[in-house]
């Protein structure tokens, strides 16, 4: 956690949001109260859209199992964060996602944000800057 005031607060919120909804994703037959109702569901579309955009990407999608609502949710997210590129073990497999994200996402809600956590030791990273100023350029719209 980064140390001080707001700073602090919002990295803990990101981990608490992460943290709710790699549980629903991972159980999602767990119910959120004791009478079995689905009270995240209940929130209003624009909320559901601001957590998406900051959980990491592959984790957006992931809630599209939920429940039918959620199928396409995460689509629509104002935000992308594209992050955990070690976690694909291979840049094609990476690539391939990144290019399937923006392609679905094509013709909706265009993005206000879009944000690449990427590090240099990642696979070989220079292979990827010329697929990563298309993406950019995609995700701005103007590709």
């Amino acid at each position: 956690l980064r140390h001080g005031g707001a700073g602090q607060r919002i990295c803990l919120l990101h981990l608490c949001i992460h943290l709710f909804f790699s549980v629903l994703i991972w159980f999602p037959g767990l119910p959120s109260t004791e009478s079995g109702a689905d009270r995240i569901s209940d929130l209003p579309e624009d909320v559901i859209h601001h957590v998406l955009s900051l959980l990491p990407a592959h984790d957006a999608v992931r809630t599209s199992v939920l429940a039918r609502r959620w199928r396409h949710l995460w689509s629509s997210a104002p935000g992308l964060r594209v992050t955990d590129v070690k976690g694909w073990r291979s840049s094609d497999k990476f690539v391939d996602f990144v290019e399937l994200l923006l392609t679905l996402r094509r013709g909706g809600t265009p993005l206000v944000w879009i944000e690449f956590q990427l590090d240099p030791s990642d696979f070989q990273f220079y292979e990827l800057i010329e697929k990563l100023r298309r993406w950019i350029g995609c995700a701005l719209g103007v590709a």
